[in-house]
């Protein structure tokens, strides 16, 4: 970020500038908050200090874009957009902004995030931002009460979202609606899946997907065969 701050500016052009630098910082996708204030040490007089704070990379988007054009989407954990890649593009061959985010983050690190699929979503362009904050929001949510990685997540409508985990070969369907009890209902439907996954280990290993979003009862699509 030092290449963003301009060092060699004088006391007074610092003194009113700095709502207009704060505004500059801010367009830069990586910067969640920046503020500007005057140092406090009695030994460093005349001087400011510049304090940042950075999104974290935290979720990557797949979604049909422009004619029927597949674009990834890497996500901030405040929802924001941070970069786009068209699906055929590498990490490491991507935008000097990418090249960036390589230099804070291991391209493992960044091809290891969960995915949103948002394929399935027609109008992806509408309120986008508060659409990945949700998807954000619930991939926290799951992690925390599953103490298991999302690898893939999908918005299937009627409040219910399709989770693919790290760990196992079967989707679990969640009820996601929304309310301030959202934790404790995904709480409650995790406590479900742990009870199949111990009492019924021949219908898990059989299973799927485990549809969790009937409320005190779950039912599973088994394979064929």
């Amino acid at each position: 970020m030092k290449n963003l701050i301009p060092s060699g500016k004088s006391y007074y052009w610092w003194n009113f500038n700095q709502s207009a630098l704060i505004a500059d910082l801010r367009q830069h996708p990586i910067i969640e908050q920046a503020t500007i204030e005057s140092c406090q040490s009695e030994a460093a007089t005349r001087c400011f200090e510049v304090k940042i704070k950075e999104r974290v990379p935290t979720l990557w988007v797949k979604a049909e874009w422009q004619r029927g054009t597949e674009m990834r989407f890497l996500i901030a954990n405040d929802g924001a957009v941070l970069s786009v890649l068209s699906a055929d593009q590498q990490i490491s061959a991507a935008s000097k902004f990418d090249r960036q985010l390589l230099a804070r983050y291991s391209a493992s690190t960044l091809t290891s995030l969960p995915v949103f699929d948002a394929r399935n979503l027609a109008n992806i362009s509408d309120a986008s931002e508060q659409l990945f904050k949700r998807a954000v929001q619930l991939v926290s949510i799951i992690e925390e009460e599953s103490s298991a990685d999302v690898y893939e997540l999908k918005f299937l409508g009627n409040n219910e979202v399709e989770v693919e985990f790290e760990s196992q070969l079967f989707t679990v369907v969640f009820n996601v609606n929304a309310g301030s009890e959202l934790n404790a209902r995904i709480a409650a439907q995790v406590q479900r899946l742990q009870r199949i996954l111990s009492e019924k280990p021949l219908l898990a290993s059989r299973a799927v997907t485990i549809n969790l979003g009937l409320e005190r009862e779950a039912f599973a699509v088994l394979a064929k065969g």
